[in-house]
């Protein structure tokens, strides 16, 4: 069982982790702090389950969040915040000329920084983000294990991520 004290003292330790994992699913700074603050909820309702000391615990609590972070979106319907797919359906002013500048290098970084993505999980990508299959509709389509598919995308969202951090706001 968690403690107050130990609480506190998990909460203080990573946080910072917490809101940089959610932070990736949402550029709104008031529903990223909604969400830190609703995964620590979470953790307080469950302490009669959380073992503080255990070595995995940072593991749990970045899940936790990430699940929190999904399923939140899932319900607005909504894409994650660096859903990359959706480079070319960026709004930029019609007379902001480095809007249009900024738009077209981040097409090209997206196009070249997908292209160092592996065959197979550039393929499951594509028919999550283009064609809007799910994991388990891709699994089929591609002779995989939906698992696997999730591996894939994670792997490219990854990728990108990293290729792609320059134009992070």
């Amino acid at each position: 069982m968690l403690t107050k004290k130990q609480f506190e003292n998990l909460f203080n330790t990573h946080i910072r982790a917490v809101s940089t994992l959610l932070s990736y699913y949402t550029s709104d700074k008031t529903e990223l702090e909604d969400w830190v603050q609703e995964v620590f909820i979470k953790v307080w309702d469950n302490r009669e389950k959380i073992d503080p000391g255990h070595p995995r615990v940072k593991g749990y609590l970045l899940k936790m969040a990430r699940n929190h972070a999904l399923c939140c979106l899932r319900e607005q319907k909504r894409e994650p915040f660096f859903a990359y797919d959706k480079v070319d359906d960026i709004p930029v002013p019609v007379h902001s000329v480095h809007g249009q500048l900024v738009k077209k290098e981040l097409s090209q970084a997206y196009r070249e920084a997908l292209e160092q993505v592996p065959p197979r999980a550039k393929q499951a990508f594509t028919l999550s983000r283009d064609k809007g299959l799910t994991y388990s509709q891709i699994a089929e389509e591609m002779g995989i294990s939906p698992k696997t598919v999730e591996g894939q995308i994670s792997h490219t969202l990854k990728i990108l991520r990293v290729e792609l951090s320059e134009f992070r706001g």
